[in-house]
């Protein structure tokens, strides 16, 4: 059963969901998996995981599938929908390890070009 929110309801965790994603030329699942990578970013942001000052993280494929309850394969087809849209850089992490990627915000034209065009609406997979 639910309830409503009073002023001692206790909140659980939360992501952020940065505004310019909801014009982002990308699908629906790319954008959750944005706001994932955003908010590891800034866990690696607290713990100094820098690369020539550059925050980086790793997400291995299984986990981000188990999260967003998709397949390995789409999970690696949105990790490339997102490096299309300028929103993703990934760089080899070295002999077995995982790769590093780093999380990239669009800059202001970018962003007034999506502002420009209809929200991304596309049939998921």
């Amino acid at each position: 059963m639910s309830s409503y929110i009073t002023e001692r309801t206790v909140f659980s965790h939360f992501y952020q969901f940065p505004d310019f994603l909801l014009r982002a030329p990308v699908s629906q699942t790319a954008k959750l998996a944005y706001m994932l990578l955003y908010d590891r970013a800034r866990l690696s942001q607290q713990n100094d995981w820098q690369d020539d000052g550059r925050v980086y993280l790793t997400y291995p494929i299984k986990n981000m599938a188990a999260a967003l309850g998709k397949s390995e394969s789409t999970v690696k087809d949105v990790f490339n929908e997102l490096r299309s849209a300028g929103l993703l850089k990934s760089e080899d992490g070295g002999f077995s390890k995982p790769n590093n990627l780093f999380v990239l915000i669009p800059d202001s034209g970018r962003i007034s070009q999506w502002l420009g065009k209809a929200p991304s609406i596309s049939r998921e997979k």
